[in-house]
């Protein structure tokens, strides 16, 4: 499981809770500081669900590589679907 992908509001959530936390407990935290550090949070974790989502993608140039090479190399019809995963 990827909390970073699945859970985002989650973890947004619990820095919030933890900041009201610390703040109970005589932590001094203006709400300028409160409101960056959430929004650092969220850049985070936007940008962490960028990395995590390119990760889990084929570009577009290998698949069309492939498709050339299968083209271009005298690859039968039946290896070219399965080099292109349609089976």
């Amino acid at each position: 499981m990827n909390i970073v992908k699945e859970e985002p509001v989650l973890i947004s959530g619990v820095v919030a809770a933890l900041l009201t936390l610390l703040a109970a407990f005589g932590v001094p935290l203006a709400n300028d500081q409160r409101e960056s550090i959430l929004a650092f949070v969220a850049a985070a974790l936007a940008v962490a669900g960028a990395v995590v989502a390119r990760s889990q993608v084929t570009p577009v140039a290998t698949v069309r590589g492939l498709r050339a090479a299968s083209y271009d190399s005298g690859v039968e019809a039946g290896e070219r679907a399965a080099l292109l995963g349609k089976h």
